[in-house]
C-alpha cells in the first residue's frame, strides 16, 4: 500500500510561502501540485493570522489547490499539530470500526 504524500503549505501575512518547512515560490508550488498523485496526496494548509485579511498569495494557493482537486486539511497551528491530531483520531476510529466489524463477523461462525 502506497503512503499518502502530505504537502504542508504555510502562508504568512507577508505573502511568503513554505512547503514542508522550506521557502517555495508560487510557480514551484504549482509544479509540485501538478505532479501530486491523485488519491495519494493531501495538502495540509496553514495561514498566519487566519482571522485577518488574507494576502493575495493565500488566494492563489487556494486556487491552485482547487484547480488540482487536491484534498485539503486546514491547520490552525504553524506546526500542523492540530491537523496531525485530527488525522490520528480519524485513523483510530476507522481501526476501531474495522476491528468491531471483524470481531462480529468471526463471532457468528
Amino acid at each position: 500500500m502506497a503512503e499518502m504524500q502530505i504537502l504542508k503549505v504555510s502562508v504568512f501575512a507577508s505573502g511568503d510561502l513554505l512547503l514542508n518547512g522550506l521557502p517555495v515560490s508560487l510557480a514551484k508550488l504549482d509544479e509540485v501540485f501538478s505532479q501530486a498523485e491523485a488519491g495519494k496526496s493531501v495538502v495540509w494548509y496553514y495561514r498566519d493570522n487566519s482571522a485577518g485579511e488574507p494576502p493575495p498569495t493565500a488566494l492563489e494557493v487556494m486556487k491552485l489547490i482547487t484547480e488540482r482537486r487536491l484534498p485539503i486539511r486546514l491547520a490552525s497551528r504553524p506546526d500542523f499539530s492540530d491537523a496531525a491530531e485530527m488525522l490520528r483520531r480519524e485513523l483510530n476510529e476507522r481501526l476501531h470500526r474495522y476491528a468491531t466489524r471483524r470481531f462480529k463477523g468471526n463471532s457468528s461462525s
